[in-house]
């Protein structure tokens, strides 16, 4: 039975072993190229500041490494000022201020497997110089705040080599297909 489909799908001319070929080497391409990320190539985190404000150690972290517009992940590290014990329950917000006076608040949360690290994300549009703020207060030691400036650079455009790639094969193979199965038809009706 297989032999039969095989032996039919050659006839009417859809197997040919070198669109085999091709197929399969463009998808292996495909699959090895790096995938394009919209903050960058997978950098690591970034160290804005640390600081001794008493009564607390204060370290600003952000991810990616090189900042463009869209969200952007910011970690505070609160410790306590001279002992670098973590500081546990504190309450840690995040206030970004854009160039042109919008402003963007979150309020860091803390995950029970890193003590003392507050994480939040950020929606930072436009790219442009942004002031970061940083308020942490904690009953029984008090309150501190730190400012710092960062800036944002601009979504680029692009969609890279491999995006254009790939657009350009998608139109062709949708294309041929459709023009082969045009002139199929027309031939195997023109045969009647």
């Amino acid at each position: 039975m297989d032999r039969a489909l095989v032996h039919w799908f050659r006839r009417i001319g859809l197997v040919r072993p070198w669109l085999i070929a091709l197929v399969m080497a463009l998808a292996a391409i495909l699959s090895v190229s790096n995938a394009v990320s919209a903050q960058g190539e997978g950098e690591g985190a970034r160290e804005l500041f640390r600081e001794t404000v008493e009564p607390f150690e204060l370290a600003l972290s952000v991810e990616p490494a090189e900042v463009v517009a869209g969200v952007v992940h910011l970690a505070v590290t609160v410790l306590v000022a001279g002992e670098s014990t973590p500081v546990l329950g504190a309450v840690v917000n995040i206030v970004a201020t854009a160039s042109d006076g919008s402003a963007l608040q979150s309020r860091a949360v803390s995950e029970p497997a890193r003590p003392g690290i507050y994480d939040a994300n950020l929606s930072m549009e436009p790219g442009g110089l942004w002031t970061v703020t940083v308020d942490v207060s904690k009953d029984g030691l008090g309150s501190a705040s730190h400012e710092v400036s960062l800036a944002v650079g601009d979504l680029p455009l692009s969609a890279g080599l491999a995006g254009t790639l790939l657009w350009f094969l998608t139109t062709a193979a949708l294309v041929g297909g459709g023009m082969y199965l045009w002139r199929r038809s027309r031939k195997a009706l023109s045969g009647r």
